[in-house]
């Protein structure tokens, strides 16, 4: 981080507390952003038919901004196939404006797999943190086990 002076670092990531550390000792300027315990706070988070809309408390005041997901894609160069729910919440209100957006798949924070069959919007994950080593990491992917024949 040699040169930076202000670092913006997301309080919710599980390697985020150790960046904030990091740049900290090296005298950085920190801000955090999350949906609680942050410099910069989302209050709400509201999917609208155009993108989603989010509420913002900061020390410079309160505030909200929109962000059609189409500005998302046309910033980012790239289009939204999918999307992780905050927190995993979700409902069909929030399904349908992801599909209107030609957003193809949505992800909760629900544990487990999916069939073939699954409804796109609201397909389970597998949580991967970054304290687990690689062994864990194989062992929560692994979805098939050969068994022998009795």
């Amino acid at each position: 981080m040699p040169g930076l002076e202000t670092a913006v670092i997301n309080a919710g990531d599980l390697f985020g507390g150790s960046l904030v550390d990091a740049a900290r000792a090296r005298g950085t300027r920190v801000l955090t952003y999350g949906f609680a315990h942050a410099d910069i706070t989302a209050t709400s988070y509201v999917p609208t038919p155009a993108g989603i809309a989010i509420g913002i408390d900061s020390p410079w005041g309160r505030g909200e901004v929109e962000a059609p997901v189409g500005v998302i894609n046309e910033r980012l160069s790239l289009a939204s196939f999918s999307y992780a729910y905050p927190y995993g919440d979700v409902n069909e209100l929030v399904a349908d404006v992801l599909a209107r957006q030609g957003v193809h798949l949505g992800v909760t924070v629900t544990a487990g797999g999916n069939g073939f069959f699954a409804y796109p919007y609201m397909l389970r994950r597998t949580m991967i943190f970054g304290t687990e080593d690689l062994e864990v990491f194989k062992a929560k992917l692994a979805t098939f086990a050969r068994t022998t024949a009795r």
